[in-house]
């Protein structure tokens, strides 16, 4: 499914549906890691490039980084504009 077939949710399940991605990843990840079979020259090239991780990767939140901006919009907005703060 594409974008386009994607139907619109909403922010707060997008940040819901990340979140329970990001703990499936780590849940199942060593289980995931033992599956791998790379060929011995794959596996060399890889150690090289890339360390092993024995947990999944820091996770991209788009939808999550998005919910902060809209917090940090809507407060804005509620102070007319104004940031009061060190200046």
């Amino acid at each position: 499914m594409d974008d386009l077939d994607r139907p619109i949710l909403g922010l707060k399940i997008d940040c819901e549906i990340e979140d329970n991605q990001n703990k499936i990843d780590i849940l199942f990840w060593q289980q995931l890691a033992a599956m791998q079979v790379p060929t011995p020259a794959a596996a060399s090239m890889q150690r090289k490039t890339f360390p092993t991780l024995s947990h999944p990767p820091i996770p991209k939140s788009p939808a999550a980084v998005l919910q902060i901006l809209v917090d940090y919009a809507s407060l804005e907005n509620m102070s007319g504009g104004l940031w009061v703060g060190n200046r």
